[in-house]
C-alpha cells in the first residue's frame, strides 16, 4: 500500500513546452521553478514592501525645476534637507504603502493652464497640468517604476510612448510606410484615418479604469478622490492612460463608447487619408465618420508624413519649433536632406554667437571639449548614430511592429546584411542600406561589423552614445576642457573660447577696417592677441599678482601654455579649479578693461587686480556654496 501511494504521489515524466519529455529529478524540479517563477515572480516583484532607499531614490529622480504643489514646496527643498526630513518623508510614503490611506493634504491639487498656442481664445485652448505635492509625487512614482516593467506585457505592441523599451520613433517609421505611396494614381484601395480624442488626459472615467485595472492587473491598484480625468504631471497618469487605451479601441465601435468611457472623439480633427477609393466610397465613409478628408503632408507626433519624398519646405513647421525652441526630441533621429540640417545649423549659431558673425567653424563647435569644441553634438553624427540603432533593431529582429514590418515586407526571410534596396523603396530603408555598407566597409567585413556593433549594445539594445563617438569627426585631444568643465563661468569661458582660436577683435585682426593698431593699455606697441594678454606691461603687472596669489612661479607667454599648466598642476582638484576660474576671470577681466578704456574713455586701473580677485572669490561661493 505505502509503495504504490508513493508511486501515485510521484511525478515520473513531465513534458517541456518544445514538446521534450524529461524524466531526471533535477531536471523536473527546475522545471517547475522554472513555471512557477515565470507565474508568481511579476506579482512577488510588484508588491515587495518600500523601503527607504526606493523612496530616497524616487525624491531624487523628481527634478528640480517641477513647480511645487499646494505645499508650496519643490523637490529640491527635500534634497538639500535631506539629512534632517528625510526620515519623516520615508515613514509618511511607506505609511501610506502599509495602510493604502493618505492625507486629504497631500493630494490636494493646483491646475496651472498653458495655453497650446500663443493666442489662446477659448477655454478649450488651455491645457491643464497638475502641480502636485511632492510626497504625492514620490509615493505614483514609486507605483509607475513597479508598474513599468509590467507594461510590456500589459500594452499592445502598437502603442510605443511611455513604455520602456519601445522607441516612438518606430511609430513614425511605420505611418510612413504606411502612407508612402498614396500619390500613386495606380494602387490598391486604402485608408488611414486619424482620431483625435477631445481632451483625453482629461477625459477618462474613474469607474471604467478602475474596472479596466481588475481585468488587467486582477485588482485595482489603489483608490484616488475623483470622478475624471488623468493628471497631465502626475508620473503614474501615463501608465494608467495606456492601459485604457486597449479597451477603447475594443469599444470604439460601441454607440456609448462616450458614455461608458469618457472619452469622445474630435471630428474637428480627425481625418480619412484614402488612395484608390471611388469618390463614391469616399463620401459615404466621410459621411459616416463625420470626419474630414485629410490632404497631405500631415503632422505626425510633431514630424511631417507625406505620400512621397519631404521637400524643404515640408521640414518647415519642424525648423519653426526648433527656432521657438519648443524641444523637438524626435527630429534627429529622421533622415533629414543636408538643407534642412544647414538651417538647423544656421538658427544653433545664430543663438550662439547672438546672430552675429561666427567666429568659430560650426564644425570646430561640434567636438567634445577634450579636442577643442564646446561638446555641442554634431547633426549628422548623431543622426546616423540613432539610424545605426533602427539599423541594428531590424538585424536583432526586436519585437516592434516596425522590425517585424521590414523583415516581412521588404526583407523575406533575406539577411539585413546582403539585401540590396530597390529604386522605389522608401528613402528611410535606402538610407539605412548606405549605413549599413558604411560600416561593413570600414570593418572590411559583415562578420567584423556585427562584431564590432555588439560590442555598442547593452542589455536595452544598442547604445547611441556609443554608436556617435565612431561616427563623429574626431581631432586630437587639446587641455582646454580645463577651463571648459561644468564649474566653469560662461561669459569668462566664452570669450576665452573665441581668444582660443585666435578670432578675438584684436586691432590686428581689425587692419583692414583702418583702425589705430596700438595696444590701448601700454600704448606702445601693436595689439595682438599675444601681447594684450601676455606681453603688454600692464597685463604683465596683473599676471605677476595672480601668480603671486596662487604660487605660480612659472611665467605664461600663451593661452595655450598657460593651459597646460593648470592641467599639469601637482595640485589637488579644488586648487585646480580655483586656479582655472582664475586664469579664465583675468583673460576677460583684462579684455573687458581694454573694452572699456577704447569705448568708454577710461585709463587702465591696477585696481584691476583687486576686482578679479573679489570676482574669483565670488563665483567660488557661487559654484561652489557648500565648500569645495
Amino acid at each position: 500500500m505505502v509503495k504504490r501511494n508513493a508511486a501515485r504521489n510521484s511525478i515520473l515524466a513531465i513534458t517541456k513546452a518544445d514538446g521534450s519529455i524529461i524524466t531526471s529529478a533535477p531536471e523536473i524540479a527546475q522545471e517547475f521553478v522554472n513555471f512557477y517563477t515565470s507565474l508568481l515572480g511579476t506579482r512577488i516583484r510588484h508588491y515587495r514592501a518600500v523601503t527607504p532607499a526606493e523612496v530616497k531614490t524616487a525624491v531624487f529622480q523628481i527634478s528640480d525645476n517641477k513647480a511645487p504643489g499646494p505645499d508650496g514646496y519643490t523637490s529640491c527643498f527635500f534634497k538639500k534637507a535631506w539629512n534632517i526630513v528625510g526620515d519623516l518623508v520615508c515613514r509618511a510614503v511607506m505609511d501610506f504603502f502599509r495602510s493604502g490611506r493618505m492625507l486629504r493634504q497631500l493630494n490636494h491639487t493646483i491646475i496651472a493652464l498653458v495655453p497650446k498656442s500663443e493666442h489662446s481664445p477659448s477655454v478649450a485652448d488651455y491645457r491643464p497640468i497638475s502641480c502636485c505635492n511632492v510626497i504625492y509625487k514620490v509615493i505614483t512614482k514609486i507605483i509607475a517604476d513597479r508598474l513599468s516593467p509590467a507594461l510590456m506585457q500589459l500594452v499592445d505592441s502598437s502603442q510605443a510612448a511611455f513604455v520602456g523599451g519601445r522607441n516612438i520613433t518606430d511609430n513614425i517609421f511605420l505611418a510612413q510606410e504606411m502612407v508612402r505611396q498614396y500619390s500613386r494614381k495606380r494602387i490598391s484601395p486604402r485608408c488611414t484615418i486619424n482620431v483625435d480624442l477631445r481632451k483625453a488626459f482629461d477625459s477618462v472615467s474613474w469607474t471604467f479604469l478602475s474596472r479596466v485595472y481588475t481585468v488587467a492587473l486582477n485588482g485595482s491598484l489603489h483608490g484616488f478622490p475623483g470622478k475624471k480625468g488623468l493628471r497631465q504631471g502626475d508620473p503614474m497618469s501615463p501608465a494608467l492612460f495606456l492601459l485604457y487605451l486597449p479597451s477603447i479601441r475594443i469599444l470604439m465601435e460601441c454607440p456609448r463608447v462616450q458614455d461608458v468611457s469618457g472619452l469622445a472623439v474630435n471630428n474637428a480633427k480627425s481625418n480619412i487619408f484614402t488612395a484608390g477609393i471611388q469618390n463614391d466610397t469616399l463620401d459615404e465613409a466621410l459621411a459616416m465618420t463625420e470626419f474630414a478628408r485629410g490632404h497631405m503632408p500631415v503632422r505626425y507626433l510633431g514630424i511631417p508624413l507625406a505620400a512621397q519624398r519631404l521637400s524643404v519646405t515640408d521640414y518647415s513647421p519642424l525648423v519653426d519649433q526648433i527656432a521657438g525652441w519648443s524641444g523637438v526630441l524626435l527630429a534627429p533621429s529622421l533622415p533629414s536632406p543636408m538643407a534642412v540640417i544647414e538651417k538647423i545649423h544656421r538658427l544653433c549659431r545664430a543663438f550662439l554667437w547672438n546672430s552675429k558673425r561666427a567666429p568659430v567653424a560650426w564644425e570646430d563647435i561640434c567636438h567634445p571639449k577634450e579636442e577643442g569644441g564646446l561638446g555641442v553634438r554634431h547633426i549628422q553624427s548623431w543622426n546616423v548614430a540613432l539610424l545605426a540603432r533602427v539599423l541594428w533593431n531590424i538585424h536583432c529582429k526586436a519585437d516592434t511592429l516596425w522590425a517585424k514590418w521590414v523583415n516581412e515586407v521588404y526583407l523575406r526571410g533575406a539577411s539585413l546584411w546582403d539585401w540590396q534596396p530597390k529604386k522605389d523603396d522608401s528613402p528611410l530603408l535606402r538610407r539605412l542600406a548606405e549605413i549599413r555598407d558604411r560600416i561593413i566597409t570600414n570593418f572590411v567585413s559583415t562578420e567584423a561589423a556585427i562584431r564590432h556593433m555588439t560590442e555598442w549594445t547593452d542589455r536595452k539594445g544598442l547604445v547611441t552614445s556609443i554608436a556617435y563617438e565612431y561616427f563623429r569627426p574626431k581631432l586630437p585631444k587639446q587641455p582646454w576642457k580645463a577651463l571648459f568643465g561644468r564649474h566653469s563661468y560662461r561669459p569668462n569661458t566664452h570669450s576665452f573660447y573665441g581668444l582660443e582660436y585666435g578670432r578675438g577683435a584684436t586691432r590686428d585682426r581689425l587692419a583692414f577696417l583702418h583702425e589705430d593698431p596700438t595696444c590701448s593699455l601700454c600704448i606702445n606697441s601693436k595689439e595682438s592677441a599675444k601681447h594684450l594678454f601676455f606681453e603688454c606691461p600692464f597685463s604683465s603687472y596683473v599676471w605677476s599678482h595672480i601668480r603671486q596669489w596662487f604660487g605660480i612661479t612659472r611665467r605664461m607667454s600663451t593661452l595655450l601654455s598657460a593651459v597646460k599648466w593648470l592641467k599639469k598642476g601637482k595640485t589637488g582638484s579644488s586648487c585646480r579649479t580655483k586656479r582655472g576660474l582664475a586664469l579664465a576671470c583675468t583673460v576677460y577681466s583684462l579684455w573687458r578693461h581694454r573694452n572699456e578704456i577704447i569705448f568708454e574713455g577710461k585709463a587702465p586701473n591696477p585696481d584691476l587686480v583687486i576686482s578679479i580677485k573679489i570676482t574669483v572669490y565670488r563665483l567660488i561661493l557661487t559654484l561652489f556654496p557648500h565648500g569645495l
